[in-house]
Order: C-alpha cells, then structure tokens, then sequence
C-alpha cells in the first residue's frame, strides 16, 4: 500500500479554517485521493502525518518543532478526506511570521510534494496589524479585560473601563468611565469624564464634567463647567467657566475666569479673580489676594 499511495494521491485543496470571532488554531484542509486512473483506494483510516517548512523542497521545518502531527483520517469510497492542521499541535502567530510557508503530507509512510500556504481571502481584512496599509476598524475596539465599549468608534484598553460616549478614548488603566462623546481619559485609576470633548490625563478619581474641561492628574479632583481645567493636585474643584487650578489641595475656582494657581483651601469666586497662598478668597471681580493665613 505505501508504494502505491505515491501515485495516489492526485489532487489537495487548501481551505483556511474561519471563526467569526478571533483566529482559529487549525487549518481546515480537504482532499482527494486516486491513481493515474482516477480510481480511489480502498476507503478507511489511514496515516496522515502535517509538516510546516519554509521552503518548498528542503529549508527548515517551523511546525511542529519535533516529528510531525500524525492524524488517522477516514478516506470515503470516493478517496475524499478532511483534516484539520494543528488539531493535536495548535497553530500559533510564530508559525506564520513569513509570508512563505509550506505544507507537507505524508500518507501512509509516502512524503508527497510540499504545498504552498496561500491566505485566506478574509484574511486580508487583518493585514494592518502587521503594519501593511489598508483595511479599517468601524466598530469599537477593545484592548483588555472587562471594558465595556459601546460608544460609536468607541477605543478601551487597561481593564474594567467604560466608554459610553461615541468617539470617546480610555487608552489605560482600571475602572475609568467616559460618558462623554469624543472624550478622553490616557490612565490612572477609577477617572470619570463625563463632559463633551472632556478630558483626564491620568491619577485618581478625577471628574472633568463640563464640556471641553480638562484635568491634568492629581486625585479627586473635578472640573465642573466648560473649558475649566484643573493641572492636578488633591481635592480641587474648577466650577467657573474657564477657570483655573494650578494644582494645591482643596482650592476651588468658582468665578468665571477664576484661577488659583496653587497653596491650601483658596477660593477664587469673583469674575476673573486670582487668589493664591493658604485660605485666600478673591470675592471681587478683577481682584487679586495673597494670603499666608
């Protein structure tokens, strides 16, 4: 029988195994056997044994490292067989670094010619993630653990995070939420940004909700109303629209252009007053206070 497998088999079709979520670890491969004549062998089980090189005739083998995948496969009275490449040795991402591969087939002890691993034509579709041009993602993308990302072209990586807002971006870290759309948190720990266009760098439970407010870092910080920003700190609160906290613990900018530039418990509520040092209040518009005490 193992003379005459040689001649036997006359025809193999390769068809790339499909998920509809993520990459399978086998090959779906399909074939044929008969003689010069067209006629198949007896039908029943017969040895197959799978080999990945990287050459067509000799090169180096890529997979498995040791021996080969032996499979008993059941030929039809046909000579049709199915088999799956990698059932026993899953097929990894290593496997496939270099466009050329081959497949080679022994059948009952008889090494047939090597045949070239072609792509799948929906393989293409993943093509970018080694960098080559083409292809887009139109749904939300999901790096990690736990997110969930329901936002319109939505982006989550770091683990536990929430992107409700359509556009909205949480590059790293735990537990964040985004409600707004096109806002943004870069990492930290349990941040919210809830404003349109909002944005938190990093740290701890910090809150940017107003529209287009920022907060740099720091912990438990919040910017309340529209194009306020907090640089960081502990405990501070921007409420006045584009107002302003450097950074300190526990100052507040409530005035319309308000600012704080940094010190302990200052408060800036008047239109475009400054207040800065430890517990100055700027009630006044315009004005500027310094306080030590």
């Amino acid at each position: 029988m193992t003379g005459r497998l040689a001649c036997l088999l006359a025809l193999i079709l390769l068809i790339p195994g499909s998920a509809r979520a993520g990459v399978p670890s086998v090959i779906t491969i399909q074939g044929k056997l008969t003689d010069s004549n067209g006629v198949a062998p007896p039908p029943g089980g017969k040895s197959f044994t799978f080999r990945i090189y990287d050459d067509s005739v000799a090169g180096a083998q890529v997979w498995p490292q040791v021996g080969g995948e032996v499979q008993t496969i059941t030929t039809s009275i046909e000579g049709l067989w199915t088999g799956l490449v990698g059932a026993l040795n899953p097929l990894t991402s290593d496997v496939f670094g270099d466009t050329l591969r081959w497949l080679e087939i022994i059948v009952d002890g008889t090494t047939l010619p090597r045949v070239r691993l072609a792509t799948g034509p929906y393989a293409h579709r993943v093509a970018t993630v080694d960098g080559a041009t083409g292809g887009n993602i139109t749904t939300p993308v999901s790096i990690g653990p736990g997110h969930t990302a329901s936002g319109a072209y939505a982006f989550v990586a770091g683990e536990q995070n929430t992107a409700l807002g359509d556009d909205a971006v949480i590059a790293g870290g735990a537990s964040h939420v985004v409600t707004g759309d096109y806002a943004t948190i870069g990492g930290g720990f349990a941040d919210s940004a809830k404003g349109a266009y909002s944005t938190v760098g990093g740290g701890q439970e910090n809150v940017a909700s107003g529209v287009r407010a920022t907060v740099g870092g720091g912990f438990s910080n919040e910017t309340r109303n529209s194009y306020a920003t907090i640089a960081g700190g502990f405990n501070n609160t921007a409420s006045g629209g584009s107002s302003a906290v450097g950074g300190g613990s526990t100052n507040r900018a409530s005035g319309i252009y308000a600012t704080v530039p940094g010190g302990f418990d200052n408060e800036a509520s008047g239109f475009s007053s400054l207040a800065a040092g430890r517990r100055a209040h700027a009630v006044h518009g315009g004005t500027f206070v310094w306080a030590d005490s």
